[in-house]
């Protein structure tokens, strides 16, 4: 007897150990799900505005300043810029002409070297320089008047440049020697060859062998050529302008 109540105890005892065991079970699993979602539900929740501190923290490609600087100045130089109202409107603006026709005109440039170089007084004659040749071929038509002529410098003092001569296209031996009004002023040493515009009087002078002998010294000739006296066409210039 004491045997059978001995193995119905085992028995309640194993048949109440499964019945446990059987219930934990599924705990078991729904504790191992639990560990499974865990690391996702764990994850530190982001404040706000963390994201965007992030996010602006990352390295962003460089931007090549200087080269967009360029860009908009060649831009800035290859737009027109004329008023409004001129047909081409003005990037940003003209400034104090909006609304009229006026193109805006970049700075000039610095002024050209003087095309001619002026000695002595002013021109008094308002009329175009007549050529040499024109005088020379009728002096006694203009001997006593004050004339402007044009012509090439053949010869000038070496010197001082205190006297020069004109020539005719035609070139020859023939001249009109040209001295400044009282010794007043003077020309370039180097103006031989270029072309002068000459006001002042003219006259025919005669000039004795010796001062035609210095003359031609100065003027780089050979003094010992000169024979005798001669007379000569002759300007008293006032005014003159010598073309570089």
């Amino acid at each position: 007897m004491k045997q059978f109540i001995t193995l119905i105890a085992l028995a309640v005892v194993t048949l109440i150990g499964c019945k446990a065991a059987y219930q934990n079970e599924p705990v078991q699993d729904e504790n191992k799900a639990a560990q499974k979602v865990e690391p996702a539900s764990t994850a530190p929740t982001e404040k706000p505005g963390t994201a965007a501190t992030l996010k602006t923290n990352e390295p962003s490609p460089q931007t090549d300043l200087s080269a967009t600087a360029t860009e908009e100045s060649d831009k800035a130089i290859a737009e027109p810029t004329t008023c409004a109202g001129s047909g081409t409107a003005a990037k940003g603006g003209c400034g104090g002409c909006a609304g009229s026709d006026k193109q805006l005109v970049a700075a000039a440039p610095e002024k050209a070297a003087e095309a001619k170089q002026h000695f002595g007084g002013d021109f008094t004659l308002t009329e175009p320089a007549i050529k040499v040749d024109s005088v020379m071929a009728t002096p006694a038509d203009f001997a006593g008047k004050n004339i402007k002529v044009t012509a090439r410098i053949a010869k000038v003092c070496k010197k001082k440049g205190c006297w020069m001569t004109l020539q005719p296209e035609d070139a020859g031996d023939e001249y009109v020697r040209v001295t400044m009004k009282d010794y007043g002023f003077f020309v370039p040493v180097d103006c031989d060859g270029k072309t002068a515009t000459v006001e002042g009087l003219l006259k025919s002078v005669e000039r004795p062998e010796a001062l035609r002998k210095h003359l031609a010294e100065d003027g780089g000739d050979d003094p010992s050529k000169i024979k005798g006296a001669a007379v000569e066409l002759s300007m008293v210039a006032t005014a003159i302008d010598i073309e570089q």
